[in-house]
């Protein structure tokens, strides 16, 4: 005879559900073009401010020295919520990203670049992912330019793209166990296919977490007109062998 609702037995040994916590990290390298960087600082925390859900820590891994004053904290956002992450510089982007995995003390993580802005709804279905039990909250992201893309976990899509936008959040724990983030012109491709290889499960939410810059004088490679598409391609090709995953 079944159990009444409310005394079930939990037969997965999960741990007892309880509210989940989340982090928002940033890596910046801002040596060379400190002013480049420098002027996204304040919109970038501006936009951290407006979350209808406020994380519970920001994670920031930086070169040091920081020229461009990306690790200056607002007098809003409390000291003990902000973890600054100081490396060598020259070490490359994936690295920097492990080390936000790492550092991080939240269940999950949602990765931000300096120049795009965290929107208002990011977290909002993040409670219903956490009580599925998925690794991955599926979310959407607008574009500077007008557009807006909602992700779809599709596994299949790896051949020729990232089936999610890179601003979905991850379960912290569940990127580290899938092997971190490897070294590639495009690390949100590579955090896919590490997950898809562990099994990662999926939420499919309804949000747009994310604004997406386009266009010249932006720090990352949309503002660059990077000619390294097709090289790109063959990095993932290169991984997905190197890791063993089958298309």
């Amino acid at each position: 005879m079944d159990l009444p609702r409310r005394t079930r037995l939990n037969t997965r040994n999960e741990k007892p559900l309880v509210k989940p916590t989340i982090g928002v990290a940033m890596c910046s390298i801002g040596t060379k073009t400190p002013d480049l960087f420098a002027q996204y600082v304040e919109p970038w925390w501006d936009a951290v401010r407006k979350v209808n859900r406020q994380p519970d820590q920001i994670i920031i891994a930086h070169y040091d020295p920081d020229t461009a004053g990306i690790t200056k904290r607002p007098d809003w956002w409390p000291k003990e919520k902000l973890t600054l992450i100081p490396t060598k510089p020259g070490r490359p982007m994936n690295e920097l990203m492990n080390l936000t995995f790492q550092k991080a003390e939240t269940d999950w993580l949602m990765w931000i670049g300096l120049d795009d802005l965290i929107l208002p709804e990011a977290f909002d279905e993040l409670d219903e992912a956490h009580q599925a039990h998925a690794d991955i909250l599926v979310s959407g992201c607008l574009f500077s330019n007008g557009g807006q893309w909602m992700g779809r976990w599709d596994t299949s899509l790896l051949r020729t793209q990232p089936p999610i936008p890179s601003n979905s959040p991850i379960r912290r724990q569940t990127m580290i166990d899938a092997g971190g983030i490897d070294d590639c012109k495009y690390n949100d491709w590579a955090i896919w296919l590490r997950l898809a290889k562990h099994g990662a499960k999926p939420y499919q939410g309804t949000k747009y977490g994310m604004l997406y810059h386009h266009g010249e004088r932006h720090p990352t490679i949309s503002g660059t007109k990077s000619q390294g598409h097709h090289q790109g391609v063959q990095e993932i090709m290169d991984l997905a062998t190197r890791i063993g995953w089958q298309f």
